[in-house]
């Protein structure tokens, strides 16, 4: 058995499949949505505020003018982040990954977040990743098929590299992701 922790090392990465596609898209879809609506939602906020803060800095202050610019800031960070998403979600969408089967090594309860477990990935070919993976425990077991999903980092800023237990491609379980 071999480990290795650089994904491009493990053989049998393959192109998905339309369904494959479609699963984790939907699956990635909704979990960054949670992501872009909050976002959205600071970045209204703190662009009102800096306008608020800016507007008042002629009676309130130098103090004022400085936090209305450092809310401004914050308010492109937010939309240059939620810009990021979007582009995620896209190539996503485009089937631009591979995946690679395999299977649950370990399990490791991950006491931080409910519903979720730690998982360790083993291919069909027999190579162990190194690290963990977090999934949801609904009927996860020793031996459950997991489906890795590796977007290269010259696709999507930094890369993503996550698993899929058959739960988290349902309806039920997009519901929820971790």
């Amino acid at each position: 058995m071999k480990k290795t922790g650089n994904i491009e090392e493990m053989s049998g990465l393959r192109q998905p499949t339309e369904k494959e596609i479609s699963e984790i898209s939907e699956y990635m879809k909704y979990y960054y949505g949670l992501r872009e609506k909050t976002c959205t939602k600071c970045s209204v906020f703190l662009g009102i505020f800096g306008i608020v803060m800016i507007l008042a800095s002629s009676s309130a202050g130098i103090f004022a003018l400085v936090i209305g610019v450092v809310c401004f800031l914050g308010a492109f960070a937010a939309i240059r982040y939620e810009k990021q998403i979007i582009k995620d979600v896209t190539v996503i969408e485009n089937g631009e990954f591979q995946v690679l089967d395999g299977y649950v090594k370990k399990i490791e309860a991950d006491m931080d977040t409910p519903g979720v477990s730690n998982v360790i990935f083993e291919s069909i070919k027999q190579q162990e990743w190194k690290g963990w993976f977090s999934a949801r425990h609904e009927n996860l077991n020793l031996g459950l098929p997991l489906l890795l999903m590796y977007v290269a980092p010259d696709k999507v800023k930094g890369g993503i590299c996550r698993v899929f237990t058959p739960y988290m491609l349902t309806k039920e379980g997009r519901k929820h992701p971790v």
